[in-house]
């Protein structure tokens, strides 16, 4: 049977700081969706990158090329992707936060579609 499935990544990003954040995929499948969210108010400060890790490599997927990262302000955009996971395959995103003096929060949803079981 056939499911869908959404893997939420959220935080509140202090000034300077960035980190990765990961998860495992509930399911083998696809990855359908990426909905990246920044709020108004991040002014081209925080940005965020995502991807996931097939074997030992990583797999850059908004933006497409490694070690760049995409910031935008008062923006949801939600992109149609393709892109196959295995059941307990890592999904990451990269957030940074270049604002000296704000916190910003910044989300990333993903949305799989597959099998649960295999």
């Amino acid at each position: 049977m056939t499911v869908s499935r959404e893997v939420i990544f959220q935080r509140v990003m202090l000034p300077g700081t960035g980190m990765r954040l990961s998860k495992p995929s509930p399911l083998a499948g696809h990855i359908k969706q990426i909905i990246r969210h920044w709020p108004d108010g991040t002014n081209g400060l925080a940005d965020i990158a995502v991807g996931h890790k097939t074997l030992s490599q990583d797999i850059w997927l908004l933006p497409s090329e490694v070690d760049i990262y995409v910031s935008l302000n008062d923006a949801t955009p939600v992109v149609n992707v393709e892109e196959e996971i295995s059941l307990g395959g890592e999904l990451w995103v990269i957030f940074r936060n270049a604002d000296a003096v704000n916190n910003h929060y910044l989300a990333v949803t993903f949305v799989l579609e597959g099998k649960i079981n295999g």
